[in-house]
Formats: C-alpha cells, sequence, structure tokens
C-alpha cells in the first residue's frame, strides 16, 4: 500500500527528531509520496536542511508546500537545488 499524498499542516511540528523521520518516509523505495504539505508548522533551516535533502532524492515528488515555517535565510541555498 502507498500513500500520495501527506498533509501534516498546522501541528506544530519541528526538532530534528521530526525532520529525520519526515526525511527516512520520503527515502524508502516504496514511497510513491506525490504532493506533501509541511506548512504552519515550526520547522527551522537545519530541519529543513534534513528533509530538503531527501526530498532531492525522491523522483515522484511534485508538490512541496513548507510555507509559514522558520526556515530562515541560512537554507536559501539548499532549497534552491529543490
Amino acid at each position: 500500500m502507498y500513500f500520495r499524498y501527506l498533509n501534516i499542516s498546522k501541528n506544530y511540528l519541528s526538532g530534528d527528531e521530526v525532520a529525520s523521520t519526515l526525511a527516512e518516509i520520503l527515502e524508502y523505495d516504496y514511497s510513491r509520496l506525490e504532493e506533501l504539505y509541511l506548512r504552519w508548522n515550526h520547522f527551522t533551516a537545519s530541519d529543513g536542511k534534513v528533509i530538503f535533502t531527501k526530498i532531492l532524492e525522491n523522483e515522484e515528488l511534485r508538490v512541496l508546500d513548507f510555507s509559514y515555517n522558520s526556515l530562515g535565510k541560512d537554507n536559501e541555498v539548499c532549497c534552491s537545488k529543490v
């Protein structure tokens, strides 16, 4: 069973553990995730870097909404690759 759509917006998520878990989900070969909505959480630049690194490896993902998080300017270079 695959999931193609994941919306975990407005859950006040943050931290290395949450970011690492999301990165693991994106890393698995069986992940067919096409849409990922992470808006209105509390992800920081370091959280974003962990997640974005795995997003670059996920060929299925078509929609990413990371709006209204606290990524800051430190994440500009990492995000620009996506």
